[in-house]
């Protein structure tokens, strides 16, 4: 896909237990709402009802690259969180991450992922190149984050 995309977002739906790959909106659509965070907001709209509220299971969390990530160019490792902000009702709120997650996800082919619903036990998502699939996570509850991160790499001998 021309832009600095790869053409396909992630929809994650927790509470049906499915992953699904879908396309990416159309080249009008990339060019008006350019990067991760102007596109995120973008995908926020049409995928919220209008009376969400920031912790309904419906509501959308959205992890977004931007055209630059996974590249050479400088700060081209970021990448976003577009959900709705909980403090300031009908607000969307944007953070940013830095580092080798937004790079990866796009090597793997994924401009970014939607994410709805709420699972009914501790679930991972596990993005292998085209292998995408939700996994059991109940034997990492309770472990901290640099504990779970290595248990899962042992776990899938990827250390």
């Amino acid at each position: 896909m021309p832009g600095g995309y790869c053409g396909t977002l992630l929809e994650v739906d927790l509470t049906e237990g499915t992953v699904k790959k879908c396309p990416m909106p159309e080249e009008k659509v990339l060019r008006t709402w350019i990067g991760g965070a102007g596109l995120g907001v973008h995908l926020l709209c049409q995928n919220i009802r209008r009376d969400a509220k920031a912790f309904d299971p419906d509501t959308p969390i959205i992890i977004m690259t931007g055209p630059l990530t996974g590249t050479k160019a400088p700060s081209s490792s970021d990448w976003k969180v577009i959900t709705l902000n909980p403090w300031l009702e009908y607000h969307p709120v944007c953070s940013q991450g830095h580092g080798h997650f937004g790079a990866r996800l796009k090597h793997a082919g994924y401009d970014g992922i939607i994410i709805r619903g709420k699972a009914s036990n501790p679930v991972y998502l596990w993005i292998d190149d085209e292998q995408v699939e939700l996994r059991d996570a109940s034997k990492y509850w309770g472990l901290d984050t640099f504990e779970t991160q290595r248990t899962i790499a042992v776990d899938h001998k990827d250390i």
